[in-house]
């Protein structure tokens, strides 16, 4: 086993995007090694990239996606699958939307007890 492989498979279950403008890829420490993603609608749960369980949320996106994408309408996509719980559960909700050189990332905070504090947002210019 290479170097890379026994470093990634001695930490806790993870899973990395990573984008350079042009391309994204996809590691999980449970799933081989790195690869490419085409463009497209993927799902992203606790477990792997596009496993059964993000199947609704997924299908609920392209959806929302078909409108533009509106950023109080990606908030409220992602309401239903929030977990609120004191000691394990969602703390901040983000979306990041791309418009050809254009960005928009916000993310929501929510407390232990599921309460939203206000939204935080950057806009910026994505480099080429």
């Amino acid at each position: 086993m290479e170097e890379n492989e026994t470093r990634k498979t001695s930490f806790s279950g993870f899973n990395l995007l990573a984008c350079d403008g042009e391309e994204l890829w996809v590691l999980s420490n449970r799933d081989g090694g790195a690869r490419r993603l085409e463009p497209g609608v993927y799902g992203l749960g606790n477990l792997l990239l596009d496993t059964p369980d993000v199947d609704a949320p997924k299908k609920a996106l392209e959806r929302v996606l078909r409108d533009g994408p509106a950023l109080e309408s990606l908030f409220e996509l992602l309401k239903p699958w929030k977990i609120v719980a004191p000691e394990y559960g969602t703390r901040c909700s983000t979306v990041l939307v791309s418009n050809g050189g254009n960005a928009l990332y916000a993310e929501r905070p929510f407390d232990a007890a599921g309460k939203e504090s206000p939204t935080a947002r950057y806009e910026f210019k994505l480099a080429r």
